[in-house]
């Protein structure tokens, strides 16, 4: 697919956060390595616009507008934040989190579209009710019930809760990999031992390997020990509960790498479903 289709595909969506230009996807396609090219038609034939972008913003290192930036309620926030000693360790298209050196985070949500929490801070919420109504699944972001406050900025309405602090996945790791594609057959109910099937097939990561060798994840999954599997398949059962909770919800499915982190080795999803309406 040429650069000029895939942007016009991207701008389809209501994922597509800021223009991207033709240079941005000039740049992927010199420096992408095939599996990641071959991931990147897969992500679009899929209308995947949201994870396509992740990918495109991990490969390039394009940094995209996230968030409410530049309006009286954002500046608002900002200042106040800063004002009580707190920074900013990230942005997602929803959402801003802050941190002091040590303690849980802040996560506050501030939608890009600069209306206040809105139908973002509704679907957060849902899944913010799912965490405590579940607090011993220990891939679920630890909350305390009344960490969740609205208050306003500029006249509209905000959300913030408090959560636990987490690290990255790392980008190029097994558990990227991994979280890639169960993700996406959580969507269909694969079953899982058909599944490990699958992920035990180099064949399999060209499309979701993110530019990982194919014959290094298998070797990698092969090693796994029973207890390793065990927690994966866990995972696993947890993102086909949350989808079809996103389903009976009618908001739409959104668990990508960016919104998985980790909690020392264990793999926690922190924000699985998008924030608009969807058609069942």
């Amino acid at each position: 697919m040429k650069s000029a289709e895939i942007i016009s595909e991207i701008g389809k969506s209501k994922e597509y956060p800021n223009p991207i230009g033709i240079m941005e996807f000039y740049k992927f396609n010199q420096i992408a390595s095939v599996e990641q090219k071959n991931f990147m038609k897969r992500l679009i034939g899929m209308k995947k616009y949201g994870e396509a972008i992740k990918l495109l913003q991990d490969v390039t290192g394009t940094k995209l507008r996230e968030a409410e930036i530049r309006t009286p309620a954002s500046t608002e926030i900002r200042t106040a934040m800063r004002k009580y000693g707190y920074k900013i360790l990230g942005s997602g298209q929803d959402a801003t989190v802050w941190a002091k050196k040590s303690g849980p985070v802040i996560k506050i949500i501030m939608p890009s579209d600069g209306e206040g929490a809105g139908v973002a801070g509704d679907t957060f919420m849902k899944f913010y009710e799912f965490c405590l109504e579940n607090p011993g699944l220990e891939n679920l972001p630890k909350f305390s019930t009344g960490d969740a406050n609205v208050f306003q900025a500029d006249g509209k309405d905000y959300i913030m809760v408090n959560m636990e602090r987490l690290s990255p996945i790392p980008n190029g790791s097994i558990q990227e990999a991994l979280v890639w594609i169960l993700s996406d057959h959580a969507t269909k109910d694969t079953p899982w031992q058909s599944l490990l099937k699958i992920i035990k097939q180099p064949g399999t990561w060209t499309d979701y390997g993110g530019g990982l060798s194919p014959d290094a994840i298998v070797n990698t999954v092969n090693s796994y020990s029973r207890k390793e599997l065990l927690e994966w398949q866990v995972i696993y059962r947890l993102m086909t509960l949350l989808y079809l909770r996103g389903r009976i919800n009618k908001v739409d499915w959104d668990l990508h790498t960016e919104n998985a982190m980790l909690r020392g080795s264990t793999v926690v999803i922190t924000d699985p479903w998008f924030g608009h309406a969807v058609d069942q």
